[in-house]
């Protein structure tokens, strides 16, 4: 660094230079010195001394552990999941003895019973992590095999440059066992008429009308087909189908879903044809559901 400098007799000014050792000291370089010139001419040299002159140490290289491995699903830590759900493998990481750079690797393996283990999922990360701090790293999956004869479960591999291989202990837990998902049954827990964003018990003849279904499954996940009917209902004869329509649905355990028919009435209540109704067939569970035979909640048409 060159100063432009302009000083009376006794006083004086301090000047620097910010830089970065870019080598260690050893047998090949002592350290680094100060050296002064004033217009080209050597006038000072830091004493041949140490200290004053500065010996530079090499950088510690770490190294990395793994100091925690787990399972989360929804927010919760798990040590079993269901077949198709969204599973997040942790793996926490710790520097010691030094800044760790590098490069890591961490693989979802399926641990196959005498066979060789499959790799499933895997993702890369690059970190740096000074001495003592740690750090989360995630890969996110979907198991897509139960557990059986065939598959013990999934484990977690991490691969470290430079480092090797660190491998979940072979145990249950805290390897992840998958089970198939559990079936469930669809339950009708409400049906009702709408006309205009509203509930409604009647409707005129011809008016824009929708027929809502709630479907919950209950007892698990529930996977089908269900028909949604609009019927006459006949007096002194059998009923008559009006309006149909067919769903597919797919639902965890708990979750609900909102089916719906839109049609207009072309008849209207009277001796015979009293009015409309809903009934619904679970096609896939061979059951079925019917209005009660009551008005409401069946649908009078004017």
């Amino acid at each position: 660094m060159t100063y432009d400098i302009n000083l009376a007799d006794n006083q004086a000014v301090q000047v620097g230079l910010v830089w970065s050792p870019d080598q260690a000291s050893g047998s090949q370089l002592r350290g680094y010195f100060i050296e002064v010139l004033f217009d080209g001419e050597k006038i000072w040299t830091m004493p041949n001394n140490y200290p004053p002159r500065l010996t530079v140490e090499a950088m510690k290289t770490g190294y990395i552990r793994v100091i925690d491995a787990f399972w989360v699903k929804n927010g919760i830590r798990i040590i079993s999941a269901e077949l198709g759900d969204r599973v997040e493998a942790h793996v926490v990481v710790k520097a010691f003895n030094g800044q760790f750079y590098g490069g890591v690797k961490i693989k979802i393996k399926k641990d196959i019973p005498l066979a060789p283990d499959e790799d499933f999922a895997e993702a890369d990360f690059n970190i740096i992590l000074e001495e003592g701090q740690e750090t989360d790293l995630t890969v996110v999956f979907r198991p897509d095999e139960p557990s059986s004869s065939r598959l013990r479960g999934y484990f977690i591999e991490v691969l470290v440059g430079g480092q090797g291989t660190w491998t979940m202990v072979d145990d249950y837990p805290p390897r992840l066992t998958v089970a198939r998902p559990r079936a469930g049954i669809p339950v009708v827990i409400d049906a009702f008429w709408i006309k205009d964003g509203v509930k409604v018990v009647s409707v005129n003849l011809g008016d824009r009308t929708e027929a809502h279904v709630t479907i919950q499954a209950s007892g698990g996940n529930v996977e089908g087909i269900i028909r949604v009917k609009i019927r006459k209902d006949i007096a002194f004869a059998p009923d008559e189908d009006f309006v149909e329509k067919v769903f597919e649905v797919r639902l965890g355990e708990g979750q609900t879903v909102e089916l719906v028919i839109e049609f207009r009435p072309n008849q209207r209540s009277g001796t015979f044809f009293r009015g409309l109704f809903i009934e619904v067939e679970l096609i896939t569970w061979n059951q079925h559901w019917t209005m009660p035979d009551e008005y409401p909640p069946r649908l009078r048409i004017y």
